[in-house]
């Protein structure tokens, strides 16, 4: 679903689903400040399609700083966040 970083009601609670949000932004830096946000805010399963490598390297390093697991320019089907499952069925670190 496309929808404004400002359509936080839509994106920023967890879904079951399948569902996937694209959210518009500003620009490339506002998008990752943004996404690291939430996911700093809440468990996310973020992903990154991304090129150049410095645009890779930057957003995992973003990620790395939010605490969250991030997977990169994945071709085939996303692994689950086992730790984060774990934690919040367990309660756990």
């Amino acid at each position: 679903m496309a929808v404004d970083a400002g359509a936080a009601e839509l994106y920023g609670e967890e879904r079951f689903g399948p569902i996937g949000f694209v959210i518009a932004a500003r620009d490339r830096d506002a998008a990752l400040v943004e996404a690291t946000g939430d996911a700093r805010a809440a468990v996310r399963s973020p992903r990154s399609f991304t090129r150049p490598t410095r645009t890779t390297s930057r957003c995992g390093n973003g990620y790395s700083a939010s605490g969250a697991q991030l997977t990169c320019n994945l071709t085939g089907p996303m692994p689950l966040n086992f730790a984060a499952a774990y934690s919040d069925y367990h309660v756990t670190g």
